[in-house]
């Protein structure tokens, strides 16, 4: 019986908090745009809303929480603040998760071409993949901000597989995700689907349903093998 690896010829994978053990990221997001903007300690967004920004693009994510919280800022300036803050985590605190540099390198090897689809912005994933000395197994950085919409659709991973350049279906691909809204869609387009356990992810139960391989927390992906 073939493996997964076998029958994939593309991987398409998200950033945070599938390759990147970045989703702390937004606890930290939030307490700075309290103390900021609203002048107080340990603030946190309700949990839908959280669950909504994300998978969001920072622009929609800056919009959500511009609007929430109701400051009296031009949209620009607040997103060029959000924006900021993302890419001096990523510059200065963003690694790798767990098992993840050994399967780039495995799947490599395989010559499984690769490819990062995320909600952030491509210049800033660029910055992240730098830091965690992950940007060569990567053929090209592909955002949600490209296609103009989220992952709740699926145009980033179809567009994904146009710019591979090759004659691909979504079943050729394998689309690597932490997100359940993101592998819900990805699962529904037809396409092979990882899910990645995340501590800070909601609904791991969902995940793992939209799953055809689930990566639980011990990030044993041998399976896959």
């Amino acid at each position: 019986m073939k493996s997964m690896v076998d029958k994939m010829r593309v991987a398409i994978f998200d950033l945070d908090g599938t390759v990147a053990d970045s989703d702390c990221f937004l606890e930290y997001f939030y307490r700075q745009i309290g103390k900021v903007c609203l002048g107080v300690d340990n603030f946190k967004m309700p949990e839908e809303m959280d669950k909504k920004i994300r998978t969001c693009t920072m622009l929609e994510a800056a919009r959500i929480i511009k609007e929430y919280i109701s400051i009296d800022e031009p949209e620009d300036k607040f997103f060029s603040f959000c924006n900021g803050l993302l890419e001096k985590f990523y510059r200065e605190s963003v690694t790798a998760k767990c098992g993840i540099p050994e399967l780039l390198l495995s799947l490599s090897k395989k010559g499984i071409r690769m490819c990062i689809a995320s909600a952030t912005q491509g210049r800033l994933v660029k910055i992240a993949l730098e830091k965690m000395n992950l940007s060569t197994y990567f053929d090209f950085v592909i955002s949600c901000a490209d296609v103009g919409v989220g992952k709740h659709r699926p145009d980033v991973f179809l567009e994904a597989l146009k710019r591979f350049g090759e004659d691909l279906a979504p079943s050729d691909a394998c689309v690597f995700e932490d997100s359940f809204l993101a592998m819900e869609t990805a699962k529904a387009a037809g396409f092979m689907t990882v899910g990645i356990y995340d501590k800070d992810a909601f609904c791991q139960d969902r995940l793992a349903a939209a799953s055809d391989v689930y990566i639980d927390s011990s990030a044993d992906f041998s399976i896959l093998f």
